[in-house]
């Protein structure tokens, strides 16, 4: 059985911030799943009672809520917490995290709503005015022997390639697809972000996470008081999100072979190359778990601040696009009109 529909991304954040704070208010994690339990109805109810299930049979709480779906980076916040004794306030700051993400999404929704309502309904329109009303003023010209305007000539030919832009449309997301189920998702994690990276504008979003997600999660098992090489431990031991495994593997040699952090780090390409100094200046403060958190809050809101601005050049963007096709749809119509009135007067 899925979840409901309704309990959304928004409200698995709340639902994990409540569970949080209940555990700070000192109920066990079965009483404070049986209570939340109570506020909700019969299908979420009834998933509930598979997840306490769970945990009665031992499994850790990150894999009894497999079912919810929540992303990796979420899943894996919780596995880090459980594995450091800090259930509560990472269930808290996980819900946290979660609730921001959605709400990005949400606003970048919303934003980009009316803009692909307008670009559906121009849809509408074009098809009616291929179907009925361009092959009529057509007609009408030739029987009237009158030399169509070039504003509508133009419009007739690009209507004309429609049916080629759309076959090169579908060759491309077919070459996509094809290469994405026989060679990319085989690949490795590291494979994988290596190749995502050089592709334009996604890679700086693609750092910036890898980045965040690494330093929020060090700084919360540095907090907890253990060691660089235990932290990464921790990571190598998590199975949600395999690059991260695979990264703290190879920082976990580097160590042993006597490599500082900051400097291992610097080598690496998938993160953001202020990373290395932010370890330098923390390791030399004696605050590095601070330091962390600190660099972590400014680069989530860096990405924040990042999507709004492509958001806000995206939308003014379409609308543009749009108004210039409703512009050269109606010029087509209009001005045969205009000279085919001129004609017979």
């Amino acid at each position: 059985m899925r979840w409901d529909k309704r309990f959304n991304g928004i409200k698995k954040a709340e639902f994990l911030q409540r569970l949080g704070l209940l555990l700070q208010q000192g109920y066990s994690l079965s009483a404070g799943l049986e209570l939340i339990q109570i506020s909700h109805k019969k299908q979420v109810k009834e998933k509930l009672t598979e997840v306490l299930q769970c945990l009665k049979d031992g499994q850790p709480l990150f894999k009894a809520l497999e079912g919810m779906n929540l992303p990796n980076n979420i899943s894996s916040f919780i596995f880090v917490a459980e594995q450091i004794g800090t259930l509560s306030d990472g269930l808290v700051e996980a819900g946290k995290l979660y609730l921001k993400q959605e709400l990005i999404k949400d606003r970048v929704g919303k934003l980009l709503r009316y803009p692909l309502f307008l670009i559906w309904l121009l849809f509408i329109i074009l098809i009616i005015m291929i179907t009925y009303l361009f092959p009529h003023f057509k007609n009408l010209y030739e029987t009237m022997s009158v030399e169509l305007p070039i504003v509508t000539v133009f419009f007739l030919r690009f209507i004309d390639s429609i049916p080629v832009l759309l076959i090169i449309a579908l060759v491309i997301f077919l070459f996509v697809f094809t290469y994405y189920m026989t060679k990319f998702r085989h690949f490795t994690p590291h494979n994988k972000v290596t190749l995502l990276l050089k592709v334009p504008f996604l890679s700086s979003f693609i750092s910036m996470f890898i980045t965040y997600y690494f330093s929020v999660q060090l700084s919360s098992l540095l907090k907890a008081g253990l060691s660089i090489s235990q932290a990464l431990t921790i990571f190598k031991s998590q199975s949600v999100i395999m690059f991260f495994q695979d990264e703290a593997t190879w920082l976990i040699h580097r160590l042993k072979d006597g490599e500082d952090l900051a400097v291992a780090l610097s080598s690496r390409p998938f993160f953001e190359e202020e990373l290395s100094l932010v370890i330098v200046h923390g390791q030399n403060r004696g605050a590095l778990d601070v330091e962390l958190l600190h660099y972590s809050e400014h680069l989530f809101i860096s990405i924040e601040e990042k999507v709004k601005r492509i958001v806000m050049i995206l939308q003014p963007g379409l609308f543009l696009i749009i108004g210039i096709i409703v512009l050269f749809m109606f010029l087509s119509i209009l001005v045969p009109m205009f000279q085919l009135i001129n004609s017979l007067s």
